[in-house]
C-alpha cells in the first residue's frame, strides 16, 4: 500500500510541475512568428517605398517626353498651316502668325533661364525692361542677368544676417527679409507665400515694430530662413527641395458663403 502511495504522489508531483512550466516548444513558435512578422512587415514598407520612387520617376520621364513631343509637334503643326499662305483667310493667318512669335519667344526665355545664373528671374528682368526693346540684345540680357543675381545675393545676405542675429531678431529686420522673399514669387511660385507662413504670424504677433520679437514658434521661423537659404539660388530649376512623399491628400474648396474639406488617407 504504501509503494501504491508513494507512487501516485509522485505522478501528481510530475503533474504539478508540468502544469506550472509550459512546454518549451510553443514559446519559440510564437517568437518565430512574432520575428517573421516583423520581417514582412520591414518587406512590406521597404518594397511601398520602392514602388512609389519608381513610379515617381516614370511620371517625371513620361511628363517630360509627352511636353517635349508636344511642343515640337505643335511648332511644326503652325509652321506648316504657315506655308498654305494664300489658301487661309486674313484672321487665320493672323493667329497662326501670332503663335508662332510666341512659342519662338518662350523658347527663347527658356534658353535664357537655362543659360543664366539667376534663372527665371533673369528672365522676368529682361521682359520688363521695355524700354530697352531697341537696344543690343546681348547688353539688355547682361544688364538683366547682373540685375537678377544681385537681388539674389542681397536676399542670401539679409538671410544669413537674419539667421545670424536671431536671438535679436526684430519685426521690421524679419519683415524686410519676408517680403525680399515675397517678391521673388513670380519667379517661384506660391512655395513663396507657403514657406513663410510662420514668419508672418511671428511678425502679426509684434508689440512694436524695432523691439525684439517674443516668438511662439521660434523654431518654425528659424527652419523657415534655413529653407530658403538653401533654396534661393535654385530657382532656376523647377523645383525646390521641399518634395516630400504624401502620407495623406487633402481635397479642399471655397467660396464665398460656405467652404469645405475631406481627407483621404
Amino acid at each position: 500500500m504504501s509503494d501504491i502511495g508513494d507512487t501516485n504522489h509522485t505522478a501528481t508531483n510530475a503533474h504539478d510541475r508540468g502544469e506550472s512550466h509550459p512546454p518549451a516548444p510553443s514559446s519559440d513558435i510564437a517568437d518565430a512568428f512574432h520575428l517573421f512578422r516583423d520581417y514582412l512587415d520591414y518587406k512590406r514598407v521597404d518594397l511601398k517605398s520602392d514602388l512609389a520612387s519608381e513610379q515617381d520617376d516614370l511620371f517625371r520621364k513620361i511628363k517630360e517626353e509627352v511636353g517635349i513631343k508636344f511642343k515640337r509637334e505643335g511648332a511644326n503643326g503652325l509652321l506648316k498651316i504657315q506655308k498654305k499662305g494664300p489658301s487661309l483667310d486674313s484672321p487665320t493667318s493672323s493667329i497662326v502668325s501670332e503663335l508662332i512669335t510666341k512659342l519662338k519667344a518662350r523658347n527663347k526665355s527658356k534658353r535664357i533661364a537655362d543659360s543664366s545664373a539667376g534663372g527665371w528671374t533673369t528672365v522676368r528682368k529682361y521682359e520688363a525692361n521695355t524700354i530697352a526693346d531697341n537696344s543690343d540684345d546681348k547688353k539688355k540680357i547682361r544688364r538683366a542677368e547682373s540685375r537678377a543675381v544681385r537681388r539674389i545675393n542681397d536676399l542670401i545676405c539679409s538671410l544669413s544676417d537674419a539667421l545670424f542675429n536671431f536671438n535679436t531678431l526684430s519685426a521690421r529686420r524679419l519683415v524686410q527679409v519676408v517680403e525680399k522673399i515675397i517678391n521673388m514669387s513670380p519667379v517661384i511660385g506660391i512655395i513663396s507665400r507657403l514657406k513663410t507662413r510662420y514668419s508672418y504670424m511671428c511678425i502679426e504677433s509684434r508689440v512694436f515694430w524695432d523691439t525684439v520679437l517674443n516668438m511662439e514658434i521660434p523654431v518654425k521661423v528659424k527652419e523657415e530662413l534655413l529653407f530658403w537659404l538653401d533654396n534661393i539660388k535654385r530657382v532656376n530649376v523647377k523645383k525646390l527641395d521641399l518634395y516630400s512623399k504624401s502620407t495623406v491628400m487633402v481635397y479642399s474648396d471655397a467660396m464665398n458663403v460656405a467652404c469645405g474639406a475631406y481627407i483621404v488617407d
